[in-house]
């Protein structure tokens, strides 16, 4: 295996590590603490802090594998070349503009371009979590383009823009047993979530979607494992291009 697939590897790894176990830290506090949360008021759970990490981390997954599948020929790069075009492009347009109309341009139709690959974040969801469901992992959106675009914009879009889900819904996957009285280890939780095939998306009769965070979280794990698979036979070109992307 090259140092370049090696490096792309043991970043993913690391980063989503990072996420895990820290989402692994609020099951763990609601497990061992649990009087602490029912008498302390104001103690959440942290199941809204875990899909947003995780998607989070879904976004840097779903972009990685967007680059891996596809013929590097077929990038969306942006040259230093197209840039200065584009801008060139803009003074042209100010020119012809009085300065009211460039200012509503500047507004509502202008946005500016960056260097390099120019990924659409939604988009490459929809593929990742299509192909995911061919390989035999689903996270309950099937290969369904609508549903997993919904899934996008009212959780990981309404999260991070507006802080609230927009048609969706969070819970957690484990509860407790009767009479609050636990007979698993913490450890034995963690298994049964990295050996359960539950998905961690539902879909209710409405249309809303359920995201349960506790088994989103060690999907997210899981995600990575398969990827990694797809570096193994991915080019030295799309290797390079990931790199890139997230900023090694």
């Amino acid at each position: 295996m090259s140092t370049a697939k090696q490096t792309l590897k043991y970043h993913l790894e690391t980063r989503i590590n990072y996420l895990v176990s820290d989402s692994r830290t609020f099951l763990w506090a609601k497990f061992v603490h649990k009087k602490t949360f029912d008498k302390q008021n104001g103690i959440g759970g942290g199941n809204f802090l875990i899909v947003i990490g995780n998607f989070a981390c879904l976004n840097l997954l779903s972009k990685v594998y967007w680059l891996l599948s596809k013929n590097p020929d077929d990038y969306l790069f942006v040259s230093k070349e197209t840039k200065k075009e584009f801008e060139n492009q803009v003074k042209d347009i100010r020119r012809k503009l009085d300065k009211d109309r460039f200012e509503l341009f500047l507004k509502y139709g202008f946005q500016g371009i960056r260097l390099g690959f120019q990924i659409n974040e939604k988009v490459a969801f929809v593929n990742l979590v299509s192909d995911l469901y061919k390989d035999g992992i689903d996270l309950g959106l099937k290969d369904e383009k609508i549903i997993i675009e919904r899934a996008w914009d009212n959780l990981r879009i309404s999260f991070s823009h507006y802080a609230v889900p927009g048609g969706g819904k969070i819970a957690a996957f484990v509860k407790d047993k009767k009479d609050n009285m636990r007979t698993e280890t913490f450890n034995e939780i963690v298994e049964s979530l990295e050996k359960t095939n539950m998905p961690p998306f539902l879909i209710e009769k409405n249309g809303d979607i359920i995201v349960l965070s506790d088994l989103l979280n060690q999907y997210v794990k899981r995600i990575n494992n398969w990827l990694s698979s797809k570096i193994d036979a991915a080019s030295e070109v799309q290797v390079a291009a990931c790199l890139k992307e997230i900023k090694v």
